[in-house]
């Protein structure tokens, strides 16, 4: 179970509070090095296959759109990590930061998905429109929605009923023939006997234990 204190949600790593001027001296702070801008990068991006995709039911496959959100192939299930299709990861699209590139996937031609994995709150990984654009496709409502414990209330706002079981430092099974998915900390996705894979989704480098498998 995830540390709590008070009632509320408690961080294990020892962190003090920040105040907006300590806020204000870090975007300083940014301006005197002269980061270049996201203009300054240039790279080639790889073409994928949506076909493939659709079809596939055999081949494990990890397919990075961008940021946070993967979509994995696994055993002939589809997963979908941190949903976040919008050209802005803010409440509203007028304002706020600007993807730098388009998703490497269009949510257009995505194969149906079986889970959506929800790790956390945060814009860039829990954006309203991408949730509300997935239902709406062929077989949305069939669609599993994974969310940490505290973060179905915003989603049900948004008329999803999600799976919100996994509480901090416990698995949690979805019992998917033929195989079961765990779950720990909202963010390890296990095919049991087979491969893993930790969706870190803004993690940090930070101490974690061993999990028996």
């Amino acid at each position: 179970m995830a540390p709590r204190k008070d009632g509320r949600f408690a961080n294990l790593a020892p962190a003090g509070e920040n105040t907006f001027f300590d806020f204000l001296r870090w975007r300083l702070g940014r301006l005197r090095k002269r980061i270049p801008g996201p203009e300054a990068y240039h790279f080639p991006l790889a073409a994928n296959n949506p076909a493939f995709l659709a079809a596939n039911r055999a081949a494990t496959t990890c397919t990075w759109i961008g940021h946070a959100t993967l979509l994995l192939q696994l055993a002939g299930r589809n997963l979908l990590t941190d949903p976040q299709f919008s050209a802005r990861a803010f409440p509203v699209q007028w304002a706020g930061p600007r993807r730098v590139v388009p998703p490497g996937l269009a949510l257009e031609a995505l194969p149906p998905i079986d889970l959506v994995l929800i790790t956390h709150d945060h814009y860039d990984s829990l954006d309203r429109p991408s949730i509300e654009r997935l239902l709406a496709r062929r077989g949305g409502g069939d669609t599993l929605f994974a969310v940490p414990l505290g973060v179905g209330k915003l989603l049900r706002s948004w008329g999803v009923t999600p799976d919100e079981s996994a509480d901090g430092g416990d698995y949690c099974r979805y019992g998917y023939s033929p195989w079961p998915l765990y779950l720990r900390d909202g963010t390890l996705v296990k095919e049991e006997g087979a491969s893993a894979v930790y969706a870190v989704a803004d993690g940090v480098a930070w101490p974690i234990d061993t999990w028996d498998t």
